[in-house]
């Protein structure tokens, strides 16, 4: 080739007509009318061009290849920008501590110092044992370790040991993380402070124990008359055993002739705004009837 023209061989597919350049892509066409990727180089030799064909054939994979990385590469900065904010947004919501797989706590965000009543400097370094209320037992923990041993995420609700000797409730999940040979790296917690609903849950607890073991016969009802607690103290007064009278209506515990009074509705709304606005409970005497169908004297609290 030589002068300002190149002379092609008459096989080669017509190129397309843009102007080329040093390592331009051209396409041209192929027997099926379908565009295929050919590279050549331009090398100017004084006033004169050479054409060298340094790639020809299809490079579609390539440029699909190029393409795909492209855009991973995108998605993977999004990625990196947008972890900073999720990072922000989940230690504003949740408490968080990291250990390596000693056990020892190697982060922990403000909400655990909060919570714990401990520094960061007096976390980061010892061992998560600092926290250990007693409070669990051994066939609770063990499960525990079974499973993140296992690589797999645990769920559950853990009494922890603050530095004032208080004790709080986590409802807790523990991640384990892995480095690129398969080992155990670290171990992360995100924790949410239920101290409040497990107090609750204890005193319920408490007061249901002490009602069913009371000897007196104590009775529930809700707005509509339906019994919904029934003790053994009411067993042993009325005869009835409490899968006899749950779910059934109070009256079937007063004769026929003495389901007036202040059992009717009227006197059952005085009786709620004395209650509201005096805030005790008001009691007075009504007769009630045992499974046998003998009367029984009995003193009601509102």
């Amino acid at each position: 080739m030589s002068g300002n023209s190149a002379q092609l061989n008459p096989r080669t597919p017509p190129l397309a007509t843009a102007p080329c350049s040093k390592g331009a892509h051209l396409m041209p066409q192929n027997k099926d009318k379908q565009k295929d990727y050919s590279e050549i180089m331009m090398n100017p030799l004084g006033s004169s061009y050479k054409i060298m064909v340094i790639a020809t054939g299809d490079v579609m994979e390539r440029k699909g290849t190029e393409e795909a990385l492209e855009k991973s590469l995108t998605t993977s900065e999004q990625a990196l920008r947008e972890l900073p904010d999720q990072k922000f947004a989940l230690e504003q919501h949740a408490i968080v501590a990291v250990t390596d797989v000693h056990g020892t706590i190697t982060y922990v965000n403000e909400k655990f110092w909060a919570i714990s009543l401990y520094s960061e400097d007096e976390l980061i370094g010892p061992n998560h044992r600092i926290l250990n209320s007693g409070h669990h037992p051994k066939e609770f923990l063990q499960p525990m370790y079974h499973t993140i041993a296992n690589g797999e995420v645990w769920h559950g609700e853990i009494c922890n040991r603050a530095k004032s000797d208080w004790f709080y409730w986590l409802g807790t999940t523990f991640f384990p993380f892995l480095d690129a040979y398969g080992k155990f790296r670290q171990y992360m917690a995100i924790r949410a402070d239920i101290t409040e609903r497990k107090t609750t849950e204890e005193i319920r607890e408490r007061l249901a124990t002490i009602i069913e073991c009371s000897d007196d016969a104590l009775i529930s009802k809700d707005l509509n008359g339906i019994i919904t607690a029934w003790n053994r103290g009411a067993e042993k007064t009325f005869g009835y055993s409490s899968t006899e009278v749950l779910g059934e209506p109070r009256l079937i515990l007063f004769p026929p002739d003495r389901r007036g009074g202040p059992d009717n509705l009227t006197d059952r709304r005085q009786l709620w705004r004395t209650r509201t606005r005096a805030r005790r409970i008001q009691t007075f005497p009504l007769c009630a009837k045992s499974r046998a169908g003998d009367a029984r004297g009995v003193g009601r609290g509102v």
